[in-house]
């Protein structure tokens, strides 16, 4: 898997991942988000990308935290004089779902190699190729040095942004070849997936409310 993503060229894949993303922002359903959260998080996984499953769950309940201090909707139960909500709670794993799956697309279809025309397009290939370098090196992030390790952290990556085309030695080795037909099936598979969640229930409620 990550050599047919390595094999394409990242201005395919950052379409196929704004596309994904514009699908999975606008998704209305909270159990196909969660899906769509599933798939991207499986997608980074065969890409050889790390995942820590307590960041992930921290952020979600941080943001779901969050949501459950204004009280919306139905009480589930109470803990001492706090409501729990069921509209707070559903809006904020919502949002939370929201937050970590753009992350994931971000890191599964945004390349440091990502080059896009113009100066706006320089920007957000910059933007976008920093972020991507981040996600690499912040295991070198330590609490117990934090400034330390930080600043050894951004030296390494202006350094990888230095070196040409993006590429170090071992990587230039390993250069990808070229892009074959079977290596589109997962990306386009992706966005046609996403983009049938997202009309799924518009057209169920249209084949419901069907004149007869």
């Amino acid at each position: 898997m990550k050599a047919m993503f390595k094999r394409l060229k990242p201005e395919f894949l950052f379409v196929c991942g704004l596309v994904i993303m514009i699908c999975f922002i606008f998704q209305g359903n909270l159990i196909f988000r969660a899906f769509q959260v599933f798939l991207f998080v499986l997608l980074s996984l065969l890409l050889g990308k790390r995942f820590k499953l307590l960041p992930n769950l921290i952020m979600l309940l941080s943001v779901t935290l969050i949501y459950l201090i204004t009280p919306r909707g139905r009480i589930l139960f109470s803990l001492g004089g706090w409501a729990i909500t069921q509209g707070s709670l559903f809006l904020g794993l919502y949002r939370g779902l929201l937050l970590v799956g753009l992350i994931y697309v971000s890191r599964c279809f945004i390349s440091p190699r990502l080059k896009l025309p113009g100066i706006i397009g320089s920007l957000l290939g910059d933007t976008f190729s920093c972020f991507e370098l981040i996600n690499e090196n912040k295991n070198l992030f330590s609490l117990r040095r934090p400034f330390v390790s930080l600043d050894e952290m951004m030296i390494k990556i202006s350094r990888q942004r230095e070196e040409p085309a993006g590429l170090s030695g071992a990587q230039k080795e390993e250069a990808p070849g070229r892009a074959r037909f079977g290596d589109y099936l997962v990306p386009v598979f992706l966005l046609i997936l996403n983009g049938g969640l997202l009309a799924f229930p518009y057209l169920w409620g249209w084949f419901q409310n069907r004149p007869v």
